[in-house]
Parts: structure tokens; sequence; C-alpha cells
């Protein structure tokens, strides 16, 4: 309830006064945690504000409040958040945190001085909830230069030592019953070793340049094959088992990771060259969509049906025919901190009308030593590779008619999580419409695939369901309803350079488990 104007300002100065001292807390971690030319920069703008700074916090009033302390100093650090790269990894993350603290207060700042009107409260705390706490990215490293990830602190250090923990006990559990005892850990660094299993010290050794070069998922593949190793080790007693034994592959079974080397990058074939008749659907497909870029809306639907038809029909013929099927699993999206209903939904645009299993696994970000989620799509090569295709489509669309929506004269405020939420149901309730178009029309009769639920069950043998809160159902969701029917699937000059129209790898190396 808003109880008047010098009640707002009394509260929020309290808030105020709480982030500033944050904020001085914040800047002088910082600039020891700077090295070089970057400590001498941020020093020198830390130097120069520190009156003003000091002037800030102590302010009882807002007559005495400097817009542009907090305006100039949150422009700095956004460019240095900007400049940034991959090996700065935790000083970007006491940057971001800065950053964070300064958009805040930069908004309070605006808000105290403006003299907000009660109307105005409802605006000022949705601008303060939305579009500050972004998703943290790990910056791409800078180009012709490595990753030393000895040079990051040791704290980051540590908390991957935690992390390996964690995770180790968490596949002890889900896959082997808890049937090993916790070793100890240590990261290594080698450039010809990914993991090492020390039976006579009982040590796990994951390489720390794996963890800071590549993704996850391929760390606790890693850290499976060295827990195969340990299996092989203490509890069937054959320490020198070879990589290529009956024994370490069995272990590897039992722990659900792949016991041959990775994929031959030289092994790459174009998809419309390959001899494959799968490949050759998914061409096909792929053709549609193209014809989904027209500007003719009825000749883009029309493509966007017959490419969902010929997706459809093809799945059948192979269940119908007894083919033989592989099954791959691939990791898509960003790793995700926060889920939000628009990415629960576009997971079930998948699941329900692309022919894969879809799963949230759990993820974690080494740069920021955050954990989250990521999206894991199972199925068929050619199935997850329109799966993957799709996601990324309606990704990049949801974002841009947030924006176009965002920037209409209509446009009255409203939060995005709803917009977007709106959104992807409107495109799931499209799809649904056109599936059962299918069955009536074509007569197609759409059934499980029970050889994939096999694998899933085989894969996640401790799979469970969670549900979760969706967000309210305002004008914003609606709004987002009704332009969500409108989207048609499309593969135009924004595609993908990867996989799609282009390299697709050959058939033995697959895509994961």
């Amino acid at each position: 309830m808003f109880s008047g104007v010098e009640e707002f300002r009394r509260l929020e100065g309290q808030l105020f006064l709480v982030l500033a001292r944050e904020l001085e807390a914040g800047l002088s971690g910082l600039v020891r945690l700077c090295r070089g030319r970057r400590n001498g920069r941020v020093r020198a703008v830390v130097e120069q504000m520190r009156p003003k700074l000091a002037i800030l916090r102590a302010a009882p009033f807002e007559t005495m409040l400097d817009p542009e302390v907090t305006s100039g100093l949150r422009r700095f650090f956004e460019r240095e958040v900007r400049a940034s790269t991959r090996e700065l990894g935790a000083v970007r993350v006491a940057i971001e945190k800065v950053t964070v603290v300064l958009r805040i207060l930069d908004l309070r700042v605006s808000a105290i001085r403006g003299n907000l009107r009660p109307e105005g409260v409802t605006e000022y705390r949705r601008q303060l909830a939305e579009d500050l706490w972004t998703e943290p990215s790990e910056a791409a490293p800078a180009a012709g230069r490595e990753t030393d990830w000895r040079a990051l602190p040791p704290e980051l250090h540590r908390a991957w030592l935690d992390r390996l923990r964690t995770e180790w006990s968490r596949l002890n559990w889900y896959y082997l019953g808890e049937a090993l005892r916790p070793p100890a850990f240590e990261l290594i660094d080698s450039r010809t070793e990914l993991g090492r299993w020390n039976a006579e010290h009982r040590t796990i050794g994951l390489s720390g340049r794996l963890i800071v070069e590549r993704a996850w998922n391929e760390v606790i593949e890693a850290l499976k094959h060295e827990m195969a190793h340990q299996v092989v080790s203490e509890l069937w007693l054959q320490p020198g088992a070879s990589h290529d034994s009956a024994a370490f592959r069995s272990a590897c079974e039992r722990l659900r990771c792949d016991a041959r080397a990775t994929a031959d990058p030289g092994k790459m074939v174009r998809l419309e060259d390959s001899e494959d008749p799968r490949d050759r659907v998914v061409a096909k497909i792929f053709k549609l969509l193209r014809l989904g870029a027209s500007s003719n809306e009825h000749e883009a639907a029309l493509a966007m049906e017959r490419a969902s038809a010929l997706l459809a029909r093809y799945n059948l013929d192979v269940s119908s025919l007894g083919t033989e099927k592989t099954y791959f699993r691939r990791l898509i999206g960003p790793i995700l901190l926060r889920r939000e209903e628009h990415h629960q939904v576009l997971g079930r645009i998948l699941g329900e009308h692309f022919f894969v299993h879809v799963i949230w696994e759990i993820s974690y970000l080494p740069l920021t030593a955050q954990g989250g989620t990521q999206l894991a799509i199972v199925g068929t090569r050619e199935n997850l590779d329109v799966a993957d295709y799709v996601h990324d489509f309606l990704t990049r669309t949801l974002e841009h008619l947030w924006q176009e929506h965002r920037s209409s004269p209509r446009f009255r405020g409203g939060r995005k999580a709803q917009y977007l939420a709106g959104v992807a149901r409107g495109f799931l309730d499209k799809l649904h419409e056109q599936r059962q178009r299918l069955v009536t029309e074509r007569a197609l009769v759409f059934k499980s695939d029970g050889r994939l639920e096999a694998h899933i069950k085989h894969l996640y043998p401790r799979l469970s369901s969670s549900g979760s809160s969706g967000v309210a159902r305002g004008d914003e969701y609606h709004a987002g309803v009704a332009k969500g029917r409108e989207i048609t699937l499309r593969m135009g000059v924004t595609e993908r350079s990867g996989t799609h129209g282009g390299l697709l790898p050959g058939r033995p190396s697959g895509d994961g488990e």
C-alpha cells in the first residue's frame, strides 16, 4: 500500500544507504582483484569518484543526490563488462555485481529526485525487478589467446573442487547406489589428459584447462570416465584394467558414458550430400522451412504445415517398419540460473511436437561458480537436428517479439516474463490445432516411441518429474498468446551456420550418450 511520498523516500533512503555501502565495499574488492593496466584504470576512476561517493552515501535528502555519480560509474563499469574476457572470469563476476548495484542505485536516485507519484510506484518496482538481473554469461576468450586457469583466484579453484565432489556424490548415488567411497579431488594441468584416477592415493584429478575451456557436460563425461576406473579398481578389484578392457567398458555402461574416443572432425559430411535416406529427409524438412521465409503468410504457413507433416510421416514410417533406430542426447540453449515459464513451454513444444524426449539437467557455470539447469533432448539424430533448430528459432523469435512489443506505441508497461510465456503458449496451441488437422485430414495416428522411452529409462534410471508455478495471466500474457499464434517456423537469412544445412557428424560418432 502506497502511504505517501515521504514514507517512500524514508524507506528508499534506508535501502539506498545499504546499497551505497555495498557499492564502496565492492569497488574496494575490485581494485584488489584487478591487475596491470586494468588496475590502474579502475583505481583512477574509483579515486576520482570517491569524494562524490562519500557525499552520496551521507546524503539525507534528495536535493543532495548527484545522478551523475551513479550514471557515470554505471556507464564505466558496463563498458568494463563488455570489454572483459573469459580469462578474467573472477574479475568479470566482481564487475557484474558492482554494475548491478549501480543500475539499482541509478533507478533509486531518479525515483527519489523525481517526486514519484503514487501511480508511478508500480512501474518503478517493475523496472527494478526487470532487465537488471541478466543471466551471467561466460565471455569468449580473446582471439588467439588461451585461458590460463592457474591465474584465476584460488577461491574459484576451491569452488570447482567442491562442485566436483557434489557431482561425484550425485553420480555415485544415481548410477551406483552409493557403492563407492569418496576419493580426494585435485585439479591437474595437462594438455594430454582430461582426467586421471590414482588408485594408490585414491585421487581423481580433472583438467583445469577442461573446466574453463569446455562445456560443463564434457567435464561430467570426464568425471564419469575416472569414476569408471575407480569402479574397476575398487569394486571389481582390477586396478590394472586398460581403457579397452571389458571391465572398463562395463563400468562405463553402468555410469552411462561412452568408453570410445570423441568424434573425429574429419568425418563430417554435408547434409545435402549424404547418401543416408534419413539425412535426405531432414534436408527436405529444412528446405520446406526455408520456404517459410516467404513474405506471403499463406505460403509460409503452408510450408510449415508440410514440414510438420513430413516429419510426422517420417517418424511414423520408421516406427511401423520396425527400422532400427539409434538414439542420442544433445544439450541445447544456455545454462539458466532461473527457469521461467516460457522456457518450460519451449521444452513442451519440442517434446510434444518434434519427436524428442525433453529433460532439464543440472549444470554449472565454472567462471561464476553458479549452478543452473540446461535443456537436454534425446531422440534420433535427425529429430535432434530439427528440434535443435526449432528451439534456436523460437528463442530468437520470442526476444524479437518482446522488443517489438515493448517499442510499440500501445505498450503501457508490463512484465517480460508474462509476455514471453503467452507467446510460447500461443505457438504451442497453434501446433496442437495443426496436429489435429493432420489427424483428421491425413489420417495420421500419433503414438509414443516405446524404444525411445526404454532408452530414456536406461539413461535416467531415477528420473522424476516436477512442476513449477506459472506467471500471472494478465494483459501481457494474453497479448503474447495472440502474437504466438501468428508465428510461422521459417529458416531465412538468420539461420545458424552450424548443423542445419551445413555439416553433420558422421554416423558412427553420434551426439552424446
